[in-house]
């Protein structure tokens, strides 16, 4: 008869439980992050009981105010990409959010939104519109807003956001 070695077979054991509760534990804690971020989102706008169509401009500025420069630009920046239309139809045409929202915009527009919320929240806000490339025929321009305190700047962009600290040297 063969001697089985229940010391190996209980040390197998013991480290397959151990990667199974590790990786049960990875995939735990990485939805639990998620679904805090979830909860957090949705509780700090103060508006998910409204769908984003019914969010108005002011509702903007209310979920966003008291943030800090940085997460008040992560806030109106998730509210306003939620709802982006990219439409060059409407190029040239002064927009209100609501316009934005049903027609869609450019840069230039969403950027106009930008400084208009960063304005009302009460930080120093400017839309800036430059040129990203130029031939004989043809100039295409890009429009972007920047925000600023004494917190440090944001860039506020429908294609990406960056934020930066003011750092003495």
């Amino acid at each position: 008869m063969k001697k089985i070695n229940i010391r190996k077979i209980n040390r197998k054991n013991e480290k397959k439980l151990k990667s199974e509760f590790r990786w049960g534990l990875f995939f735990g804690i990485i939805l639990t992050i998620i679904f805090y971020f979830l909860f957090m989102i949705l509780s700090d706008l103060n508006i998910s009981e409204k769908t984003m169509s019914e969010i108005n401009e002011n509702d903007i500025i209310n979920a966003c105010k008291n943030k800090s420069i940085f997460d008040a630009g992560m806030c109106a920046k998730s509210i306003v990409h939620a709802n982006f239309y990219y439409n060059i139809s409407n190029i040239g045409r002064d927009m209100t959010w609501e316009e934005l929202k049903e027609e869609g915009g450019v840069c230039k527009q969403y950027a106009e939104l930008y400084e208009e919320i960063g304005d009302e929240l009460g930080f120093y806000s400017k839309k800036f519109v430059f040129t990203t490339s130029e031939n004989s025929t043809l100039t295409k321009k890009h429009a972007i807003a920047i925000w600023s305190n004494e917190e440090g700047y944001v860039v506020l962009d429908q294609q990406t956001s960056f934020k930066f600290k003011f750092k003495q040297i």
